[in-house]
C-alpha cells in the first residue's frame, strides 16, 4: 500500500521517533490554536499524517 493509501495513524500504533514526533505535534497545535495567529489546523494535520505515515514506513523497513 503506498503512503497516500494508508490510513490516518492513530496513536496507540505508534512508537519510538513517531511518538515523540506527534506527541511534540500536539503540543505545538495547541501553542499555535492559543496564539491568537491565523492558524489552518487542517492543513497542519494533513502535513502531520504525511510525516507520521513516512515515519511508519521507515519502521516497517526497519530503518528507524
Amino acid at each position: 500500500m503506498s503512503e497516500a493509501n494508508q490510513p490516518p495513524l492513530d496513536s496507540d500504533d505508534l512508537q519510538g521517533t513517531a511518538r515523540e514526533f506527534l506527541e511534540y505535534c500536539e503540543e505545538e497545535r495547541e501553542r499555535r490554536r492559543d496564539s491568537g495567529e491565523v492558524f489552518d489546523e487542517v492543513v497542519y494535520r494533513e502535513a502531520v499524517d504525511m510525516v507520521l505515515r513516512r515515519l511508519r514506513n521507515l519502521a516497517q523497513e526497519g530503518v528507524l
